[in-house]
């Protein structure tokens, strides 16, 4: 019977199969390791890409000839007074942006 420490060397012996002596391997079968990272974040960047490329046509055809609203309203105004859009609140202010 073969120990694992003789299993680790044969295992990793390069000048032949590592095989353990008296166990079928079965025949040699590549595997697929599937794609690099360097593949995945290639193919998100493109999503990205594809989808930022989408919201600037419809920014173009849609909206292009728009003007944004930009306001500043004291911080304590309620959110059911201010207009409809982006809210952003900061330290003194609460700040809406709208479109047209």
């Amino acid at each position: 019977m073969t120990t694992l420490a003789e299993a680790e060397l044969i295992m990793n012996d390069h000048d032949g199969p590592g095989v353990i002596p008296g166990r079928y391997a079965g025949p040699a079968i590549p595997i697929s390791t599937g794609p690099t990272p360097q593949q995945i974040a290639e193919a998100a960047r493109k999503a990205d890409a594809d989808r930022l490329a989408e919201q600037i046509r419809l920014w173009d055809r849609d909206h292009r000839q728009d003007q944004a609203r930009i306001e500043a309203h004291p911080l304590g105004t309620p959110a059911e007074e201010l207009p409809a859009g982006r809210l952003i609140d900061k330290r003194h202010r609460r700040i809406t942006i709208s479109w047209p």
